[in-house]
């Protein structure tokens, strides 16, 4: 009955992620703290409840209850401040969200996925965080991450102009867009609705740009937090409630629109842009822009690939070579296709297909002890099925899951293989039925 339930529990949890696949920007982070305020305005909180082991990146703390708390936010980050001094920092990585609850019902902003850490109040309130690859640390703003250009302009813009001459400015707009250090909180379709809308070349260095057109510089970073503005106070949001999600599309002006153009950038996500866009003086032009990939389906074989963008270990990987069994050759050779509830979902692909890339993961967790032969096998078995292998909805959804779980690695600016490997764990488990 213990494994049964542990296996129902697991699907249950797998179900809730199966959908969610995005990471929170900038907007959603000060909605996010926006409701929280509002729900604990007054409240007192008495209690946390850890929900998860404690870990570098989940350690266990203790609050100076009883306390009121506020949450404030910069880019994508959110903090939690007990009692006016005791501080906790809370990174939503893809699936992040914040759960409200009190007697008279609940509310989910932001995404679902499990949930790690929960508050309690008096009067049956509480607030839990939620996620699939989240984080937190005691303590203020991490030092990677730059000022917040919606309550920080003055802060994001001396952050940027002071640092106008590194190496990381030289690289296009697209590309700087999203380092956090510089544009806090940035991220897939507010770059591209930013260079849009500031009628700028995004193919150009921001470095670049500055110097030929001081006026059209200044104007992108206004832009910048006039979007997250916008975004924030209209209660605009691209995973909300329906009408949310009606107002996100309108908002938008270039982002996943039939009329833009697409390129996949050095992290294989997509940017979306309009030729028509670039001011007079952008002189830079998309046939010079470097680095950049049109998003069509690849014809090369296994053979002819380049190395994967994560560059594990090379003696792990040159010492156990994946052997795989001829009849396999096809699933290596594509991106692998399959089955979630009737609807086919596709991977695209990146440096190596998608199946081998994860394998490639999995093996240098293995070369590090992070995972057993036995789950190896399991994975290998699973990923490398003959294309007329029986299946089953079950199996499809954690195969997706195996993939949604590199997805996040790659997202994960610090590539933690210990947070890779439990989620592998925890997937094999429900493999292997228990």
């Amino acid at each position: 009955v213990g494994c049964w339930l542990l296996l129902v529990v697991g699907c249950c949890w797998l179900l809730v992620v199966v959908d969610q696949t995005n990471m929170p920007e900038i907007p959603e982070i000060h909605q996010f703290k926006n409701a929280v305020n509002e729900f604990i305005e007054g409240v007192t909180f008495t209690s946390t409840e850890f929900l998860v082991a404690e870990s570098n990146k989940h350690p266990q703390f203790k609050a100076p209850y009883p306390c009121h708390v506020r949450a404030t936010a910069r880019g994508k980050e959110i903090k939690l401040i007990f009692g006016g001094n005791f501080e906790v920092v809370f990174f939503h990585g893809l699936f992040g969200g914040w759960l409200l609850e009190s007697n008279s019902g609940s509310k989910m902003e932001g995404e679902g996925g499990k949930a790690m850490v929960v508050f309690r109040a008096e009067g049956g309130k509480s607030i839990t965080f939620r996620g699939f690859s989240p984080y937190w640390r005691v303590g203020t703003w991490g030092e990677d991450r730059g000022p917040d250009p919606y309550e920080e302009f003055d802060a994001f813009r001396q952050n940027i102009m002071t640092n106008l001459q590194v190496k990381a400015m030289t690289a296009p707009l697209y590309e700087i867009m999203l380092n956090q250090k510089y544009f806090s909180g940035v991220g897939n379709y507010l770059r591209a609705e930013v260079v849009y809308r500031a009628r700028i070349n995004p193919f150009q260095s921001l470095q670049e740009l500055f110097k030929k057109d001081q006026e059209a510089g200044e104007l992108l970073l206004k832009t910048t937090s006039a979007a997250v503005k916008e975004v924030v106070e209209g209660r605009i949001n691209k995973y909300g409630t329906k009408e949310e999600k009606e107002r996100f599309q309108a908002w938008t002006k270039c982002y996943d629109k039939s009329t833009s153009k697409m390129v996949v950038d050095k992290s294989k996500r997509k940017f979306f842009y309009v030729p028509s866009q670039y001011s007079a003086g952008a002189k830079k032009t998309q046939e010079t822009a470097p680095s950049l990939s049109p998003l069509k389906p690849s014809t090369s074989s296994l053979s002819t690939q380049p190395k994967p963008s994560f560059q594990p270990q090379q003696p792990a990987i040159q010492s156990q070579q994946l052997q795989l069994q001829p009849q396999l050759q096809q699933n290596v050779q594509q991106p692998v296709t399959f089955s979630t509830g009737g609807d086919d979902v596709g991977r695209e692909e990146g440096d190596y297909p998608p199946a081998v890339e994860l394998m490639l993961l999995v093996h240098e967790c293995y070369h590090r002890s992070l995972l057993t032969l036995e789950d190896k096998k399991i994975i290998k078995q699973t990923v490398f099925q003959p294309l007329t292998a029986p299946t089953t909805e079950k199996n499809n959804r954690l195969k997706w899951l195996l993939f949604s779980s590199v997805e996040a690695f790659k997202a994960d600016g610090d590539h933690d293989f210990e947070e890779f490997s439990d989620s592998i764990k925890r997937i094999v488990r429900l493999l292997r039925g228990y």
